[in-house]
């Protein structure tokens, strides 16, 4: 194989976008430990949605180490929710729960990362070493 950096810059930017992305949205985050309302609608039930959708396609991904689907699927929810209009006007617990979801999907592929956001963003998720798939990524 020959060696490219367009492949590493690729990673540099679609993680400098991930890393914009959760910085930009932490003010419209709800608070920690806030429970989600009972019913939500709109574009809050669209968030809602893709996120756990997100969440049950790359549980089947890792599952069958198909790992390029497992990028792709979740570029796409960056792609979506970096798309999303007037983030203000979303119920802050779906913010806050589609940005720790994401940053617990990408915890096994680029933990460094994570676990820099989840300590400067105070995210109360586990990654790294205590994280349930730090162990089963690494056997």
């Amino acid at each position: 194989l020959e060696w490219s950096e367009a492949g590493v810059q690729g990673v540099w930017k679609y993680l400098s976008r991930v890393w914009r992305l959760i910085h930009d949205m932490h003010p419209h985050c709800g608070q920690v430990g806030a429970s989600m309302p009972e019913s939500i609608s709109g574009q809050d039930l669209e968030v809602r949605r893709m996120v756990h959708q997100t969440i049950h396609a790359v549980t089947k991904d890792l599952d069958n180490f198909h790992l390029n689907q497992y990028i792709a699927r979740l570029r796409t929810l960056t792609n979506f929710l970096c798309e999303l209009k007037n983030p203000a006007h979303l119920n802050p617990e779906v913010v806050r729960e589609a940005m720790e979801v994401l940053v617990q999907m990408l915890n096994p592929v680029v933990p460094h990362v994570t676990e820099e956001l989840v300590i400067k963003r105070d995210f109360p998720i586990r990654v790294g070493p205590k994280h349930p798939l730090y162990f089963w990524w690494r056997m």
